[in-house]
């Protein structure tokens, strides 16, 4: 059985036993990957499962998409995050809603996260907050000032970066796998018509490196195992 005070599992199928139950509890993970292998997907099926299975409230900053086109795209998948809004349990904050200081917005996360209760946090996207900001910041300097100050907050953090295609890189800054806690890479293989999954960084955690294929359902993201599984009912338009 998890221990809910040390892991903080994602809800995702196949993953959490990947990283031994769930994230390392209050730390801060990285998701990146070239657009559209699903960061932002895995990134709200966190959270959605944590306040439906686990009674854990999030907070979502999104940047890049409007609250209703993020929330009509992800009724695709039967996440009603309207639902927990009206109930308290997530909130949801775009750039009307927050400052474009890196620091300012880890501050807002923070009060927010004592209101409502919060455990997990999401950040979409690093790309998006050097925009908003005109990247005029040290960038490794205030990560570590940010990373310190949500996991001194107690929340379990994704940060989201997308990467462009043929970079070598796994973030936009080059930094961001050293200083935040955990690193997870997505990929997207076109000529195999597939998607994958790498943890490439876990502190805290036994894991492997070795890539594991992820399909998109109509119940959300999916882990598959190397002996494979029966899954929900695959979609085509992702």
């Amino acid at each position: 059985m998890v221990d809910l005070n040390k892991r903080c599992p994602s809800g995702i199928p196949g993953l959490d036993e990947l990283i031994q139950g769930g994230f390392p509890r209050g730390r801060t993970i990285l998701i990146s990957g070239t657009c559209g292998t699903g960061k932002t997907t895995l990134a709200v099926q966190f959270l959605y499962n944590g306040i439906k299975e686990y009674n854990e409230p999030g907070i979502l900053v999104t940047l890049e998409q409007t609250p209703e086109e993020l929330k009509r795209d992800m009724l695709e998948y039967g996440f009603d995050l309207e639902k927990y809004e009206k109930e308290g349990k997530l909130l949801i904050l775009d750039q009307d809603r927050v400052s474009a200081d890196f620091g300012s917005i880890a501050d807002t996360i923070i009060n927010e996260a004592k209101e409502i209760g919060a455990k997990r946090a999401v950040i979409d996207s690093l790309g998006a907050m050097d925009f908003v900001s005109g990247g005029k910041y040290d960038v490794r300097k205030t990560l570590f000032t940010i990373n310190k100050m949500l996991k001194d907050a107690g929340l379990t953090t994704l940060f989201i970066a997308e990467i462009s295609h043929g970079r070598e890189e796994i973030s936009v800054h080059g930094v961001e796998s050293y200083v935040l806690d955990g690193v997870i890479i997505l990929t997207l293989h076109e000529a195999l018509d597939s998607r994958k999954i790498e943890i490439r960084k876990m502190r805290a955690t036994k894991h492997s490196i070795k890539s594991r294929e992820i399909e998109f359902t109509d119940k959300g993201l999916v882990v598959i195992s190397e002996e494979g599984s029966k899954q929900p009912k695959k979609l085509s338009f992702i």
